[in-house]
Formats: structure tokens, sequence, C-alpha cells
């Protein structure tokens, strides 16, 4: 029979391909044994559910003579899919999330077989359900020394953040051994020594792992033996390792070679050969690389290697799943009820990092074990102010509107539910008229400075229409802004959530559909009148100008015109240059757009005829005509004002009109 590859597509987890490949492997370990009993006919029931859990659902199986299992199953395979690649023989078969529940079942009944009873470690996800099996199938290595290896057990590291039961685990390993004698006490345990190797300075740990003589130092007034002595039929848990002194590495890597040690202060060598479980939540090979721990002993105590990752690295469902088990198991040790959460607490609690892990889980549980009253629903101000403080950092507002009016339907107050929402809708379009950074705010800035200007130049009647039109058109980009950014995500996540807000928002969609209709119906009715402005006065189009650029959604451009409005209205307001202002716009309020663009061009059609062809006109200063009558008048005249005048010479205008009327009076 031509074979037949089975090709697994595995989760994108590291952790969880590992744990897939380990559990793979004990069910083909698991179907080949089952197998062998089988002779004929029908697989049994047991077998047929292994076989589909580890190839998928497959058809009736039958057994040919001299075939074992697994061929019978790949010749199924072949019977009831379709090749990769035309002409393969090899068959994909997809992962996903109902296999993923199920691996998390078959590991949890797995482990349940073999681990500890008393030990409530709590796992919900396959990477730390495979752990937990790694670690009982470690337990099972007892006295098998490999080659000259003097002790009986390979060494154990586990790593993995603080608070994610790290000495849990070797306590699991160590009763799992045999190594304890009956009746133990898990909190008690007489062969288990657990030692911190980071909390101790480097004679003290010393002395506490191996131990001292009377006399070896000031204060050693007795013979006292070490955890190494202590624990030598049992197992020596060495915690935090990464943070052990240098000093008492060396000495360290020195027994665990040959299982040889000497006490503080005597000159007699002793053996002994515990088992060796470390422990850290640091990364030991970053250590080796800075040279802060021996590489050595690092690949000394990492025999085999165990990693428990920290709630943040897990997924969603499984955090929900713990957080469900803690509560239930805590509420029954405690024979309290059962806390009821509202969905905006669940979400806090999901949306928590957990830095604490484990440690810190079952301090919340705890809390709101101690909150929960029988029809009493617990919800975001229950909760650590921690939990509750990130929750408003990092939810989006939409979401957290629609989970506050979710919040109190969970309490049984649908009335008050759609009172929450709407009151808060309210708060978030009063928020959204408040912002300075959108297209609404923009307009109705510009409407302002527009005014203001006008205002002081004398040319509200030219601009009064665009003014309205800007104020009008702020008004409904607000009501577009605020359904984008608010209502209409807060619907989608309302309606993904399965929570009816129609009722809630019926009214306020109305009111808006109806504050809409209105601005639309009166920028309609203003258009002609923007238009026939544009076309009369030619200095109304620069509100023309901002209309239709802020139509286009070109907020930056919008912007700088905005800047140079701003400049102007200063301008225009300070002395002596409002004057100025004054007569310019005095001059040019009354021209239409064609005759300004006439004005224009006969100025510098007229400027250019000055200038003999072949020169270059050389512009007169100050010391040139203030003694020259005629040149003066020329340049006033050209100019068309005295202010015009001074600006071009570069003086006040009070010295061309001092100036001038010096010259009537004494003329020549």
């Amino acid at each position: 029979m031509e074979p037949i590859a089975l090709i697994d597509a595995f989760p994108e987890d590291p952790d969880e391909v590992l744990a897939v490949k380990y559990m793979w492997s004990k069910l083909d370990d698991q179907i080949e044994q089952a197998g062998q009993d089988w002779k004929e006919g029908p697989s049994p029931p047991p077998l047929q559910e292994l076989l589909e859990f580890r190839y998928g659902t497959l058809p009736a199986l039958e057994k040919s003579r001299r075939q074992k299992t697994i061929d019978v199953v790949k010749a199924a395979v072949a019977r009831t899919r379709e090749p990769i690649v035309q002409g393969m023989s090899a068959y994909a078969l997809s992962w996903s999330d109902e296999r993923t529940g199920r691996a998390v079942r078959w590991f949890q009944g797995h482990l349940e077989q073999r681990w500890p009873p008393g030990i409530a470690f709590l796992a919900e996800d396959l990477p730390t359900l495979h752990a937990a099996c790694l670690a009982m199938d470690i337990a099972a290595l007892r006295d098998k020394p490999v080659a000259d290896d003097p002790f009986p057990a390979p060494p154990v590291l586990i790593t993995g953040p603080t608070g994610t039961g790290k000495e849990l685990l070797a306590k699991a390993i160590h009763l799992r051994s045999g190594l304890e004698p009956e009746p133990w006490d898990i909190n008690q345990l007489r062969l288990f020594g657990a030692l911190n190797c980071g909390g101790l300075p480097t004679d003290l740990l010393e002395s506490e792992l191996f131990g001292h003589v009377k006399g070896a130092f000031t204060g050693a007034s007795t013979n006292k033996p070490g955890f190494v002595a202590q624990y030598a039929k049992g197992t020596l848990f060495l915690d935090e390792i990464g943070d052990m002194p240098p000093e008492v590495q060396v000495r360290l890597l020195r027994f665990l070679n040959n299982g040889d040690f000497r006490p503080v202060g005597s000159n007699e060598i002793t053996r002994a050969t515990p088992r060796i479980i470390s422990a850290t939540h640091v990364n030991l090979e970053e250590k080796v690389a800075k040279r802060e721990f021996r590489e050595d002993l690092f690949f000394r105590v990492r025999g085999r290697r165990i990693r428990l990752r920290g709630l943040r690295e897990r997924h969603r469902q499984s955090v929900l799943a713990l957080i469900q088990r803690f509560l239930e198991q805590e509420a029954r040790r405690r024979e309290r009820t059962v806390p009821v959460l509202t969905r905006q607490a669940w979400v806090a609690l999901l949306a928590h990092t957990w830095p604490g892990n484990m440690r810190e889980l079952r301090y919340v549980v705890e809390r709101l074990i101690d909150e929960a009253r029988p029809r009493r629903v617990l919800d975001l101000d229950e909760l650590d102010p921690e939990i509750a403080l990130r929750y408003r950092h990092v939810i989006p507002a939409h979401q957290q509107d629609v989970l506050a009016a979710m919040a109190e339907e969970d309490r049984g107050d649908t009335t008050r539910s759609a009172f929450v929402l709407v009151q808060r809708l309210e708060a978030r379009y009063a928020e959204q008229q408040r912002r300075e950074d959108t297209r609404a705010a923009t307009l109705r800035r510009a409407a302002e400075l527009v005014g203001r200007l006008a205002g002081n130049v004398r040319l509200d009647q030219q601009v009064a229409v665009h003014m309205d039109a800007l104020r009008l058109a702020s008004e409904e980009a607000l009501i577009q802004e605020f359904r984008k950014t608010w209502m209409a995500p807060m619907s989608d996540y309302a309606a993904a959530s399965k929570f009816d807000i129609e009722r809630a928002t019926r009214l306020l969609e109305k009111r808006l559909d109806e504050q809409d209709s209105e601005v639309k119906s009166k920028l309609d009715a203003l258009k002609t009148r923007v238009t026939e402005a544009s076309n009369a006065y030619a200095v109304s189009n620069l509100a023309a100008i901002l209309m239709r650029i802020a139509e286009t959604g070109a907020i930056p451009q919008v912007g700088k015109l905005l800047e140079v409005l701003e400049s102007a209205t200063e301008m225009a307001q300070a002395p002596p240059l409002d004057e100025g202002f004054r007569l310019l716009f005095e001059k040019l309020k009354m021209l239409t757009p064609t005759q300004l663009k006439d004005e224009v061009k006969a100025f510098f059609a007229r400027d250019a005829s000055q200038v003999p062809e072949g020169e270059e006109s050389v512009p007169l200063s100050w010391d040139d005509v203030k003694e020259d009558p005629a040149a003066l008048e020329a340049i006033i005249a050209e100019a068309g004002t005295v202010h015009a005048a001074a600006s071009a010479l570069g003086v006040r205008t009070e010295t061309v009109s001092r100036t001038r009327n010096r010259h009537r009076v004494n003329p020549g």
C-alpha cells in the first residue's frame, strides 16, 4: 500500500504547537496500544473516538488482515479526502476552535489521572496544561540516573513570570515522585525544602544551602545542617536562582557536578543527592550573555525545562474560563455565594494585564467573594481601582457607553439602562462640540474670525451671508461627525454584543435628523445669496473660499488660511495700521471681483510703463524725496493715500504728513 502523509495544520502560537505535538505523540501511543486488541470488525468506540480526535471525523473503519491500525486510518483518509495537490498522497487536517476545545479537554483528562490530589493548579490553556503534563512525566524519571550523574533524577528548571505557580508545580513534581511519606500536608511538606536564592546575602545564603559548623563565623554557636543535607532524600527547590550571587554559583556548580559539598568552616566533604528543582522569573540566557550568571551552571540546572506563561500571554477565552473556575473554587472553599458580575466587570477583568498573575488573581477573586451577596450583581465599582482605571484607559469610549447601559440591564433595570445610554450620548455630543480638532470647529472658528475682521474694517454687510453659511455648515458638520465618531461604532458594538439600543437612541436619532434637516434647509436657502454676494463684492470671496475648501474636507488648508486671518485681524486692530486697513478696505469693499481684477491689471501696467525699456526701476527712499515736494506728491498720488506712501517709503504716516504740510507752508 502506498504510504499517505497526514499534514496537520498547527496553531500559530509556538507554545501551543509544542503542546499539540506532545498530545499527538501520546494519542498515537494510545491508538497503537488500543489497536493491538482490535482483531476484526468495526473499531470499538474508545478507539474510534481516539482516531477521530487524532485524524478528524472518519466513516466506519474496518481492519484488514496484516494491516496496522494507523494504515487503516490512512486508507480511510485517502477515501474521504481530496489530496492537497493532484497526484500527491498527502492530506491536510486543519486546526480549528473545535479541535482546540477538544485538545484542552484531553489535556485536562490526561493530567487528572496523574496530578497529586490536594494541589489546586488551575490551567485552562494548552501551554499551561502541557507544562503540567511535562512535570508529571519528569516526576516519573526518579531513580533513573543518566551516565555518571550521581543524582537519581535530572535537574528541572521552571521559568515564568512572578505569581504563575512555579513553586506549586515543583511541589507537584515532588509529590508525584513518591518522595513525601504519607500522610502529607501541602503546607508542611517534610522532604521539600524551598530556598529563595535572591533574598539573602552571600555568606548567609551559602550557610543556608550547605550548612555551617560551630565557630565558622560570628554567631555560629552550634553546628547547623544546610538545606542540601536536610533534604538529601527529598527535593531541594532553589527559587529565583537567577539572583544567586556569583560566589555561591561556583559552589553550587561543584555540588551539582558530583553531589559533594562542604559546610561553611568545615574540612569534611559530605555527599547528598536530592532532586534539584530551580525556578526563575528572569531570562537566564540574557544573564549568561551579560556574564551575570555562569554558563556552565545554566546548562547544569536546565536538565529538563518547563515554561509557565503569564496571564497576559494567554488567550482571552482561557483567562475567562480561568477566572470563572477560580471564583467557583474559592466560593466553594469559603462556603460563600458565587458572585454574579456584569458584562462591564467581565470586560474590565479581561482587559487587565495581571502583572501579578495567579497570585494577583487570587486576591481579586477573594475580594469579589467578600462583596458577593444573594441577588446582588457586582459591577466595575466592586473591582480593584487599578483594574477599573485600566478599563477606562484602554476600552474605547463608545464601548464603555454600551457596557454601562448593559450593566444596568444585568441588574434587571431596563428603564435605567436606556436612561444611562441617552445620558452618556448627550454628554458625548457636548464633548464633540468642545473639540477643537474637528471640521465643525474649524468652520466655527472661520466664521468667528471673518466676523471679527469684517467688523474691524466695516465689511459686515458684504460678508454677513457668508458668516451665516459658515455657522450653519459648522452645525451640519457637528451632526455628521457625531454620528460617525459615536453613533455608528456604538451601534456596531451593541449589535455584536446582542444588546438592543434602538429603544434608547430612537429619540436622539429623531432629534438629530430634525436638526440636520433644518440646517440643510437653511443652507440651501442661503446658496443663492452667497453666490450673489460673492459676485457683487470682491472681499466676500474670502469667506466663500473658506467654505469651498471646508466642504472638501481639506482641514489643514483651512487651518493655514485661518492663521493668516488671525494675523490680519490682529494687524487691523493695531495702530497706526488700523487706519491704513480701514482706508484700504474702504476703497476695496465696493469693488466687484471683475473690477478688482481690472484695477490690479491697470496697476501693474502703469508700473511697467514708468520704467524705460532696458532699465530697472529703482525704488526711491525717504532721503530722496523729503526735500523734493514734487517727488513726494507724485509718490502719494501713485500710492493713493498718505498711509500707503509712508509704507512704501518706510516711514511713519505722521512723518509724511508733517513734511507735506511744511512744504505747503514754505513752498520752494
